[in-house]
Formats: C-alpha cells, structure tokens, sequence
C-alpha cells in the first residue's frame, strides 16, 4: 500500500519536474552538477569546518539546509548518495537539524576559504543568471498589467545548466528572495563595501549583486505583490546585513 501510495505522491510532483527546467535533454548536467561539483566542493570544505564560515552557523548555512536536507537528506535515495559520497556533507546536515550549543567562532579576519570558491563560482556562472533573467521578465509584466498581485507564473524563459540550454517557466517568487542579497550588498560601505568586491571579482560575481532590480516585490497574505509603495516613490531601499 505504501509502495502504491508513494507512485502516486511521486507522479503528481514529477509533473512538476518540466516547470523548473528539469528535462531527459539536461538530466545529466544537473546530476553532474549537485553530485560531481557542489556536493563535492561542499564536502572537501566540511572536511575542515564545522560550518560555512567557521565553528558556528551563519545565514548561509541556514540558507542551505533547507534544500539539502527537506529535498534531499530526508528522501531516501539521495539520502544514501550523501552518506555515501559526501559524509562531510550529511554530517553537516546532521548539526543543522540536532543543534547543540555551538561556541565557535567566525574564521579570522571574516576570511571566506578557498574550499568555497567552486561553489560560489557555478552558482553565479549559471544559477544567478536564472534571477536577472526572472527579474528582468518581472519588470516587463509590471508594465504591462495592472494591479499589485503577481502570478505564479508569468511566463518562460531560457536558462543553461553544462552548457545544454532548456526552458522553464518565470517564477517570480524567487526575486522575493533575491533581494535580500541585493539589499545585503548595497547597504555595505567602506572597508566592508572593498572586501565584498574583492571576493565578487574572485568568483565573478560583482555583477550580479550590482545588478538593478527593474521592480520590488513583497509579499501579503502569502500572495506575491509589486511593493507599490515603493515603486510610486521611486526608490529601492536596503535592509542591510544580518550580523550573522
């Protein structure tokens, strides 16, 4: 009964697989991907670190366990691949979702270890372009039609993954997130403002987090919105950094 229950869960969310891009055309270069470059990058690293950044959790680390751990350590077969090839990885996974109380500290002077650049460096050449693209194609449909509330879906686009192109469709949800690093960066000045750039050059990402965003959106009733308050005032406002 279970084994039945399962096909069916599994068959309504594959239905899903074509709306994010995911295809037999780019299968390979996104298993390739998450097992033979993220996650081994990601492992090397936890080889030497507790977290991120140092001995205790930063943001980044909060930031990725969602995904690796509700999408991939909790189901079964990914799961094992994680034990199996990156034990670092799945021992990470593990201090994230038991935590105990962590007394570490930050590495010296904030360094960001070179055992991240990989990771840092693939997720602006590929996966940040999916943002820009979908913030670009937001702003289009901001003036175009009218009203605050922002579908599911507006549309599709092109992206690349290994070098094979495909289509998915525009999720706008994601430029609600994609701020936050936006506003992280511009809210940055002096000392701070040269040693963020100086790390961006390093992984080709200065960029990305330059780029202007053509509108804001927030987020009511957990309903997308353009943030009109915003817009009719002509200005993009920073919420800064997060200590850690």
């Amino acid at each position: 009964m279970r084994r039945i229950l399962g096909k069916r869960v599994g068959a309504r969310f594959r239905g899903f697989l074509p709306l994010l891009g995911i295809t037999d055309a780019n299968r390979n270069e996104l298993e390739e991907w998450y097992e033979k470059d993220f996650l081994t990058s990601l492992d090397r690293h936890l080889k030497n670190h507790n977290f991120l950044f140092g001995g205790r959790p930063s943001i980044g680390d909060f930031g990725l366990i969602g995904p690796l751990y509700a999408h991939l350590y909790r189901d079964p077969y990914p799961d094992s691949l994680m034990r199996r090839d990156a034990p670092n990885v799945a021992a990470w996974v593990e201090r994230m979702i038991q935590p105990t109380d962590y007394h570490g500290e930050w590495l010296e002077d904030d360094e960001i270890p070179e055992t991240l650049t990989p990771v840092f460096a693939r997720l602006f050449a590929e996966h940040w372009k999916v943002l820009t693209s979908t913030a670009t194609a937001l702003g289009q449909w901001a003036e175009e039609n009218e009203g605050p509330e922002i579908p599911r879906n507006i549309g599709e686009h092109r992206f690349s993954i290994g070098g094979v192109e495909e289509t998915r469709a525009i999720l706008p949800g994601s430029i609600w997130k994609m701020q936050r690093p936006l506003d992280c960066y511009n809210s940055l000045s002096g000392n701070a403002r040269q040693r963020a750039d100086e790390f961006l050059r390093r992984v080709s990402g200065l960029p990305a987090l330059q780029f202007p965003l053509p509108v804001r959106v927030t987020r009511i009733n957990n309903k997308l919105n353009l943030d009109s308050e915003l817009l009719s005032a002509g200005v993009s406002p920073t919420t800064g950094c997060t200590q850690d």
